[in-house]
């Protein structure tokens, strides 16, 4: 919902030089506007005469298809050297984009460092992007321990 529309009134009579005068039910009153629809099904109506003429009105609704949305679990820390489990979930039509182009919901990650794994799905059928969801394996360092004594013994 947060794609711009761009609507445009021609004229279709060509009987006149005049030219013909818009107003929007956006208080526009240009032949072309740019607005963003606020629901599915918002209606947007034009008014257009010529100066001397009748008004005629125009509307159209312009659907907005909603966006999907994706749910990220899984793994939050691990020590250096295990394994984190990510799992992206999504109840639409979609396919799956992460931030190094992975293309799977699932994955399994050997982290050096901590690492945020971002992800946005797609509708396979409309196209339209979900917003990024975001995930961070916090990579906890493995203890130094330093031996010191014999290690030869007779």
């Amino acid at each position: 919902m947060n794609d711009t529309v761009t609507l445009t009134a021609h004229p279709t009579s060509t009987n006149t030089n005049e030219e013909m005068l818009f107003i929007w039910n956006t208080n526009d009153s240009t032949a072309q506007i740019k607005t963003r629809p606020l629901y599915d099904g918002m209606v947007y109506s034009v008014v257009g005469k010529y100066k001397n003429g009748c008004p005629l009105l125009k509307s159209v609704s312009v659907k907005v298809n909603p966006i999907p949305t994706v749910t990220l679990t899984g793994t939050r820390e691990v020590c250096h050297g295990e394994e984190a489990t990510i799992e992206a979930q999504s109840t639409d039509d979609v396919h799956y984009v992460w931030n190094d182009n992975y293309d799977q919901p699932n994955r399994q990650e050997l982290p050096d460092s901590t690492t945020t794994y971002t992800v946005r799905v797609i509708d396979n059928q409309t196209q339209c992007v979900s917003l990024p969801k975001r995930h961070t394996v916090k990579v906890k360092p493995m203890p130094v321990i330093n031996l010191v004594g014999d290690s030869v013994l007779c």
